[in-house]
């Protein structure tokens, strides 16, 4: 019961704040178009923010290279994911609220199916 325990915390914990990331997102968008603002969606980062979200937490539940069960493999996956944060950063504001709002979108949507709907992939419980 332990491990299920742990499961239900890590996908219990992304929703929330996946549900936070959207929130603030919209109230970012509408506080800038109150105070008369040009802060647009920027579609490419939109695309961008979901399949990063997608991609690093199909690969967490799958235990690619480890990075669930190994300190090196977590490290490793920690430092790819902060070199991608870096180089995939976004240029203006738009471009950042963007990438935020989809990045919590794709995060809220796959732990949706994978985790409340469906089991979690990869998990042996």
């Amino acid at each position: 019961m332990g491990r299920r325990l742990r499961w239900l915390r890590v996908v219990g914990s992304e929703l929330l704040f996946g549900l936070l990331g959207v929130a603030f997102s919209l109230v970012r968008f509408r506080m800038d178009r109150e105070r008369g603002g040009d802060l647009r969606l920027s579609i490419p980062y939109l695309a961008l923010g979901i399949t990063y979200s997608l991609t690093t937490a199909a690969a967490y539940d799958r235990e690619v290279a480890r990075i669930r069960s190994s300190r090196p493999g977590r490290v490793l996956f920690g430092l790819l994911t902060a070199v991608a944060s870096v180089v995939l950063e976004p240029e203006d504001e738009g471009e950042s609220a963007s990438f935020t709002l989809d990045f919590s979108l794709g995060t809220v949507c796959y732990r949706l199916r994978f985790g409340v709907l469906a089991p979690v992939p990869g998990d042996r419980l």
